[in-house]
């Protein structure tokens, strides 16, 4: 490490342009500067209207007294001056300029929670305001804990305006795990209005490349504009490990402002930090942010990014690159649906405990919480009877939905390639004597004592059907005992590899993906998706696995869109909600509407179908009198076969085939509405598969 002891040139001191100003915001990177010394990076960064900072990166231990260079150059470009012309300018360019290093001084320790603190104080180049920087090694396995901290096998460590505060007393804190060294820097005091500015905009100007800086500075400008007279306190936070370590936590004060660049790229990529309560945030690396209590604003690089926040309403932005970012808590990985002591419905995940009203019961995955718990437990018994294993989520939520009787699940079952997997056999044609021997192992995991197996057997003899055995020992009290004992009372069990939004509470979200594929999820709470072009520059899509994407017909990026209600485009607000209906409804309206009316719907007519809730039939006939469809045959209606003329074409882009032709104006002939031929042809497979094609079927 070196202290930068002075920059000089040859002849001048100190070096002055004069005649002109300087265009672009504070903050912003000016000039060209050549035969910078190898390990480092350098930055003319504006300061004010007349002045700017040569600003130094890097690694610049090599850089001691012996390492001085002296033949550095600055020059700008008529674009760097409001006259726009460079040559009036004195001193616009400059060479022979002298970096003139000095060997560091070795900053005072201050042991914090176990860990040696380096302590650094001077003043910013930027801003000429007092700084300090943090410098925190690598935390060791052997570390002593301070029993009075937060965090038990973190190391807590306040990051104020002083090193003085503890870390439970200070506006901002970080805890850290084994593995994670850190640098922290910023001012002493607390910042507001032109000062905030210069200062977090020359922070993100001096660590973020010039495509992901712009987009950061407009993120940092409209955080700062809604502080009003209100301080902030910045931090330019840099993590760095060797291999991926437990989660870091940042957290900041519910009643203060904070705003850090957090600096990620010295993680493994997917290292994860939790950021609480932490107002603004500039994050710079391939990193996983979790948490999100408190209302935050984060904006990312061009790396692929997962943000993923919580209670609150957050605002997230992902710069370039295929992010993943969610409104809600995340919710990814294991987990188990069980009924506790008192026979209510928990979840389980790598989060913690969730009671379910901690869930969103509105999203189609959490569809069993409408249900009767008898139900959701009738379910879950049948499916340990049958196969000996917890429901998967989705099997569970299929048969409750169709409202299935008991019996006809179990007959359900008999039927399925499962019970053969598990049992040796199809169901319906195994012997009585194997039938009964496997369901003591599926339902009570032993094998049958003679009496019972003797008991069954007879029962079967007298026209018993298996469907009712598989329920009685479902519902028998020793299969419950083993339910309850040796499985925990399971219900079901589900592995999440993406976010979805099943927690509740995850406030009103606003989401810009930014360029690149992402997945945008929003969870419960009125969240808007944000878009820089106008709507007609998207197309809605919906693919074969049910999934809405929206794809920007410019760079074909298509972002994966999860719970929400509106969508922003080009500031423009529109209502999104239909992204939330279920696969089947959206399916048939988009074809219907592709196959009437030759078009994706517009915005406002698909809500308008949505929320009539109608059959297929009931959706085509009111399609067939629209107003537009009448007048689009301007010549009086369609006779049969120019109506099954113009579905060739609308849908399948040709003419009808003689045999085609036949078939359905024969079907017409024959007493058949034209509602309900619509039924059938959009469920064929030449229309599903023309329509859906490579990209999915296009919704708006």
């Amino acid at each position: 490490m070196v202290r930068l002891g002075a920059i000089r040139p040859v002849g001048y001191d100190p070096a002055r342009l004069s005649q002109d100003s300087f265009t672009g915001a504070i903050g912003a990177a000016l000039g060209t500067v050549s035969n910078v010394p190898a390990g480092l990076s350098a930055t003319l960064i504006k300061t004010s209207a007349t002045t700017a900072t040569l600003s130094f990166t890097g690694k610049a231990a090599a850089h001691a007294n012996a390492n001085d260079a002296n033949n550095l150059s600055v020059s700008f470009s008529n674009a760097d001056f409001s006259s726009g012309l460079a040559s009036s300018v004195t001193n616009a360019t400059l060479s022979g300029l002298v970096i003139d290093f000095a060997d560091a001084a070795v900053p005072p320790g201050k042991v914090v929670d176990g860990v040696t603190v380096g302590v650094q104080s001077g003043t910013d180049t930027l801003t000429n305001l007092e700084q300090q920087t943090l410098t925190i090694p690598a935390i060791s396995a052997s570390r002593v804990e301070d029993t009075s901290t937060s965090h038990a096998t973190l190391a807590d460590i306040g990051l104020d305006v002083s090193i003085n505060t503890p870390a439970i007393q200070a506006q901002l804190a970080a805890a850290l795990p084994i593995g994670v060294a850190m640098t922290a820097s910023g001012p002493t005091t607390l910042l507001t209005g032109a000062q905030a500015s210069t200062d977090l905009l020359g922070r993100i100007n001096q660590k973020a490349v010039s495509g992901a800086a712009s987009e950061m500075v407009a993120a940092a400008q409209s955080f700062l504009a809604s502080l009003g007279n209100s301080s902030v306190l910045d931090k330019t936070i840099t993590l760095t490990a060797s291999a991926t370590p437990n989660d870091t936590l940042l957290t900041g004060n519910t009643a203060k402002a904070e705003a850090i660049v957090l600096d990620a790229s010295g993680l493994p990529a997917n290292s994860t930090v939790q950021l609480d309560n932490v107002d603004f945030s500039a994050v710079l690396g391939a990193l996983r942010v979790t948490g999100g209590a408190g209302n935050n604003r984060i904006v990312g690089d061009a790396s692929a990014q997962w943000f993923a926040m919580g209670a609150g309403n957050d605002t997230l932005s992902g710069g370039a690159g295929n992010d993943v970012l969610s409104g809600a808590r995340s919710d990814v990985g294991q987990w188990t649906f069980y009924l506790d002591a008192n026979g209510a419905i928990q979840a389980q995940y790598q989060g913690g405990n969730l009671t379910a009203a901690a869930l969103d019961n509105k999203h189609a995955d959490m569809y069993f919480l409408n249900a009767s718990v008898a139900s959701v437990k009738q379910v879950a018994l049948l499916y340990e009877a049958a196969f000996g294993r917890v429901a998967d989520l989705g099997g569970l939520n299929f048969y409750l939905t169709q409202q299935s009787a008991p019996e006809q699940i179990a007959k359900a079952f008999l039927h399925a390639p499962e019970w053969s997997t598990v049992h040796g056999s199809a169901g319906t044609v195994m012997g009585n004597e194997a039938f009964i021997n496997g369901l003591y192992q599926t339902a009570l995991g032993r094998s049958a004592d003679a009496a019972g197996k003797q008991f069954w057997l007879d029962a079967l003899g007298k026209g018993l059907g298996r469907e009712q055995v598989v329920l009685a020992f479902a519902n028998s009290s020793e299969m419950q005992m083993h339910w309850t004992t040796h499985k925990a009372s399971a219900l079901a069990s589900a592995t999440q590899s993406m976010e979805k939004g099943w927690i509740a509470s995850s406030g009103d979200d606003r989401i810009d993906g930014g360029s690149g594929s992402d997945t945008l999820v929003g969870g419960d709470g009125l969240d808007t998706v944000v878009y820089s072009g106008a709507l007609p520059s998207y197309k809605f899509l919906l693919t074969k696995s049910g999934e809405v994407k929206v794809a920007d017909t410019a760079t074909g990026a298509r972002d994966t869109l999860l719970g929400f209600e509106l969508g922003a485009f080009n500031g423009q607000q529109f209502d999104i909600s239909f992204t939330q209906a279920t696969q089947a409804k959206l399916n048939t309206l988009g074809l219907l509407y592709q196959t009437i009316l030759d078009r994706p719907a517009d915005v406002g007519g698909l809500n308008y179908w949505l929320k009539a809730d109608l059959s297929i039939q009931q959706y085509a006939q009111g399609m067939l009198v629209d107003t537009e469809f009448v007048q689009r045959n301007e010549n009086g209606p369609l006779s049969d076969k120019a109506f099954v003329e113009l579905l060739y074409h609308n849908t399948l882009s040709r003419d009808a085939d003689a045999a085609g032709l036949k078939f359905w104006s024969d079907y017409l002939g024959t007493g058949h509405s034209r509602a309900e031929m619509l039924e059938q042809w959009i469920q064929t497979a030449e229309v599903v598969g023309v329509q859906y094609g490579a990209e999915g079927l296009w919704l708006v």
